[in-house]
This record gives structure tokens, sequence and C-alpha cells, in this order.
């Protein structure tokens, strides 16, 4: 007990796979930008399953989130590839 309150310890474990998820959306968009794959929504779904792999071997709990991220990816490169909206930039400070 500490003080009049019980004590819990709890323990969450979850690496980070940067490193994975990065070279899995990087290899699939150079192949995109080789023209191996042919519109923004191949190269999601190329690089989706790979990115939640890396994140479920890390031990995510947060897997349900993930697959909203995943979902919201697949939809923006649909509407790039329609034209409904540009190709992702990202604007970095100088």
């Amino acid at each position: 007990m500490l003080g009049n309150y019980a004590r819990a310890e709890v323990e969450f474990r979850c690496d980070v796979p940067n490193t994975a998820a990065d070279a899995a959306i990087l290899e699939c968009s150079e192949k995109h930008k080789q023209g191996e794959i042919k519109s923004f929504k191949a190269e999601v779904e190329c690089s989706n399953p790979k990115v939640y792999a890396a994140w479920k071997a890390a031990g995510d709990p947060n897997l349900d989130l993930l697959n909203v991220l995943l979902a919201v990816k697949l939809v923006g490169a649909e509407r790039v590839d329609k034209g409904m909206s540009g190709p992702p930039t990202i604007p970095w400070p100088k």
C-alpha cells in the first residue's frame, strides 16, 4: 500500500519498429518512382501489409488504430490517383 491507495504495477511492451516500417514505405515508393508500381493506391497496398507486420511484431497494443491510419492512407492514395487531390508533400521548415 502506498498511503491509503492500493498500488499496481503495469508493464507495457512495445518496441518502435520505425526502421522496418520506414524501409517498407521507402521500398514501395522507390518501386513506384521506377515504374514497377503504377499508382499511388498500388504503392500504399504494397507498403501497408509490411507496415502492419512491423508494428505487430513490435507488440503494439493499438493495432486497431494503425488499421484506421492505413485505411486513410489508402483512401488518400485513391483520391490522388483520381485527380481529386495532389500527391502528398511535406512542408519542411527551412
